[in-house]
């Protein structure tokens, strides 16, 4: 004789459980990848860390050659230079300045645009060039990094992209420090 046993089910199976958790989790990550936004100065942010660890390699490349470098800014790259003495028979100036080919030139994306001040105090602004003269005998450094711990470069460079102008990302060189990079407000 069977005896049949009348089940009341009170709850859910497991495989209903897992089902209802895996159906919230994939709406909980639709949801946040909806809502969650790109940090429109993150490129920026990126480019200017760039700048600042290159900028600390030509630091050391100076001190460790015991070389001046000079950094000549255009409005989309950096190239550094290096010098020697001028020849006055070919009616050169007393310095030349000539492409370093170590270093290279660090370049910027179009979208980024920079400001450089050299006088911070003063807020002595440079008019950038789009291009670098073609001839070395009008090739003078903005900015040049000499061979010592004791002294660096003073200079404030401003990043900011085009399409964003609530904020900018700032390069600060304060001349006893090396370069640091901050996020402001414009």
């Amino acid at each position: 004789m069977k005896v049949m046993t009348c089940r009341n089910s009170k709850g859910f199976t497991l495989i209903e459980v897992l089902v209802v958790i895996l159906i919230m989790g994939v709406v909980l990550s639709m949801i946040s990848l909806a809502t969650t936004t790109k940090d429109p100065l993150e490129e920026t942010l990126k480019k200017s860390y760039a700048f600042q660890y290159w900028f600390d390699k030509v630091i050391d490349n100076a001190l460790l050659s015991g070389e001046d470098v000079g950094l000549y800014f255009t409005e989309t790259s950096v190239l550094t230079l290096s010098w020697r003495e001028g020849d006055l028979e070919e009616a050169e100036p007393d310095i030349v300045w000539n492409a370093h080919e170590s270093l290279g030139t660090f370049t910027f994306p179009d979208s980024l645009n920079l400001e450089l001040f050299l006088d911070i105090e003063l807020s002595d602004w440079v008019d950038l060039e789009v291009t670098p003269p073609d001839e070395d005998e009008f090739l003078v450094p903005h900015i040049v990094v000499t061979p010592s711990e004791e002294y660096f470069p003073t200079f404030l460079i401003n990043f900011y992209d085009q399409n964003y102008s609530d904020e900018q990302v700032i390069v600060l060189a304060d001349g006893f420090n090396r370069a640091r990079v901050t996020r402001e407000q414009k």
